[in-house]
């Protein structure tokens, strides 16, 4: 499970405890069942907010109590292959129009509750981790493996403030126990800071006026995929080429120029990556999230790139990533903006740098189901809307000066 998905899995569970207890304090009287339960809940978001994940919290609370029973413990993956949990049965129940069964659900889990809103219902954490790993897939720009991710909680996303410092300059300095201020010669690294948003996307699917719940989990997965890749080509244009303006921060626009070019048009050698490798500072290079990205086109190139004594490929594999130079390889699809390396057309990007410093913000994805458009319900269709939002920031606390993404043209 990435970054992304066991940060809203956490975040999900924690809700939902939350929502629990604050019901059971508001009970004109609580039995000792409800302090049971409300310290339960308790000792439950604690382990959550250390970092555990909702199904080791309660997988080994449940064995824990069956060990001291004597008893044998459960083989969860087992048992819960083929059953749909609680979230996926309201998702189920909301994409079919189900009301009746959307309202008992919620009437007899009250933490549900917090799943639906007036505009449309969060969908369980199984059919969100097949989108992030779809939309991961697509443009490694949405993963939270390679950049700075940020994972929002709900749809609306509260304006969130980032600082960044150039770690280029930036050291300490040694003081006498009783110095309170700096010296004269202290040197204040150059900061700098950004307001993320988020910037809303849609995509509509019709699908068929029931789902077989024969088939949910199946069906389910066609539907995460589509959004996925829907979603990550859509806002992964814009972690691309957006200006920033009313649009995300592309890293293509905001990354420097390097000022370094292949020597030869059509192909790629060792000193072509060298320069390129050397034109950012040795901190940034240091960073475990120090990439190479490109298109498909530059990619082709990279692959046919050998060194020059025994003719073997420079890009080797390592833990299951395409390396480079000792820094992983992505291929971003919107950076293909000439893949047939016209010399008249805008020349193809080979960006380079530490994407720590790029910043992207995704929410939760939110669908709403609707029968009311023109051509829907006489056929027997619906329409299944789904909506996130998405906001990016390339941080260069230097201005320019010791900038941590660089880029160079490839023709």
């Amino acid at each position: 499970m990435s970054t992304l998905e066991q940060t809203f899995s956490r975040n999900r569970a924690i809700e939902a405890d939350l929502f629990e207890m604050n019901s059971i304090t508001k009970k004109p009287r609580m039995t000792r069942e409800d302090r049971a339960r409300f310290d339960f809940l308790s000792v439950r978001v604690s382990a959550l907010k250390a970092g555990y994940s909702p199904e080791e919290v309660a997988e080994q609370q449940v064995n824990s109590r069956l060990v001291r029973e004597g008893q044998k413990p459960i083989n969860f993956k087992r048992e819960r292959a083929g059953q749909l949990t609680l979230e996926e049965r309201l998702f189920r129940a909301y994409l079919n129009g189900n009301e009746e069964e959307q309202r008992d659900l919620i009437t007899n889990n009250p933490q549900l509750s917090a799943i639906n809103t007036t505009g449309g219902s969060f969908v369980p954490l199984e059919f969100w981790e097949q989108v992030t790993e779809a939309m991961a897939q697509v443009d490694p720009l949405t993963d939270g493996d390679y950049v700075n991710l940020h994972p929002g909680i709900g749809l609306g996303l509260r304006p969130l403030q980032l600082p960044a410092w150039d770690l280029t300059t930036i050291e300490s300095e040694q003081v006498a126990e009783s110095d309170d201020a700096p010296s004269s010669d202290f040197i204040v690294p150059t900061t700098t800071a950004k307001l993320l948003g988020g910037f809303m996307h849609r995509i509509n699917l019709v699908a068929s006026f029931e789902f077989d719940q024969d088939s949910f989990r199946p069906t389910m997965e066609l539907l995460a995929r589509a959004y996925g890749v829907g979603f990550a080509r859509g806002i992964g244009k814009q972690l691309v080429n957006g200006t920033g303006t009313d649009e995300p921060q592309g890293i293509a626009v905001k990354a420097a120029n390097s000022g370094v070019s292949n020597s030869t048009p059509g192909s790629l050698v060792l000193d072509d990556f060298l320069n390129i490798f050397f034109s950012i500072n040795r901190i940034y290079r240091a960073s475990p999230k120090c990439c190479w990205v490109c298109g498909d086109s530059v990619y082709k190139l990279i692959r046919k790139a050998t060194d020059r004594i025994q003719n073997r490929p420079l890009l080797s594999v390592e833990r299951d990533e395409e390396v480079l130079l000792g820094k992983p390889v992505l291929i971003s699809p919107s950076l293909d903006v000439n893949p047939t390396f016209n010399p008249s057309l805008a020349q193809n990007q080979l960006i380079f740098g530490d994407l720590s410093h790029f910043h992207v913000r995704l929410s939760e994805l939110v669908i709403n189901r609707s029968i009311e458009g023109v051509g829907l319900i006489e056929k027997g269709l619906v329409l299944y809307q789904g909506l996130m939002r998405a906001d990016s920031w390339l941080a260069d606390p230097s201005v320019g000066d010791m900038p941590p993404i660089i880029y160079a043209t490839i023709s």
